[in-house]
């Protein structure tokens, strides 16, 4: 699986600093995973299909859940991610095979709260996967943070576009 240079190199490379490689890879994590489902959900309407069956229940915006959201999911689920991919990094040592793998189990995962989940995090998986990946090779903390952070931030944009648009 080859992907543009230029992304596999920002992704799969750890030559920036820390926090400046984590609001890169929370880019690249936001924008696409936005665009694709802000498309899907608006073909889905325009030819009148019914999503509510596929989608996760409404949640209400709570102090937990922003820190539900914001820091411990994010943390528990790079601990776990950690796990996936050491045990992919035994079937390939190919960075991209593993993070896409790593992104198609957290994929699946999400999306039995509600298919079309899926869709709203294979992507953004992908990426935390290849930055725990990125910066293994520096250390465990720092490719846990690095995963995390980008996590994070993901999430506590996505749950401000929530609050903004009142989408709960």
């Amino acid at each position: 699986m080859k992907f543009p240079s230029r992304l596999h190199g920002l992704l799969f490379t750890s030559s920036t600093p820390l926090w400046r490689y984590c609001m890169n890879a929370t880019i690249i994590a936001l924008v696409p995973t936005l665009a694709f489902i802000g498309l899907l959900l608006g073909s889905l309407a325009h030819f009148g299909a019914v999503i509510e069956p596929f989608t996760p229940r409404s949640l209400t915006i709570t102090p937990y859940r922003i820190v539900e959201a914001t820091i411990i999911s994010p943390f528990l689920e790079t601990l776990v991610l950690a796990g996936v991919c050491r045990v992919l990094l035994l079937a390939s040592s190919r960075p991209s095979f593993v993070a896409f793998a790593s992104a198609m189990i957290f994929g699946a995962l999400h999306g039995a709260f509600g298919f079309l989940w899926f869709f709203g995090v294979v992507w953004a998986f992908f990426v935390y996967s290849a930055s725990y990946l990125a910066w293994r090779r520096y250390s465990f903390r720092r490719a846990i943070l690095a995963s995390a952070a980008t996590h994070a931030v993901t999430n506590a944009i996505v749950l401000t576009i929530i609050v903004l648009v009142g989408a709960t």
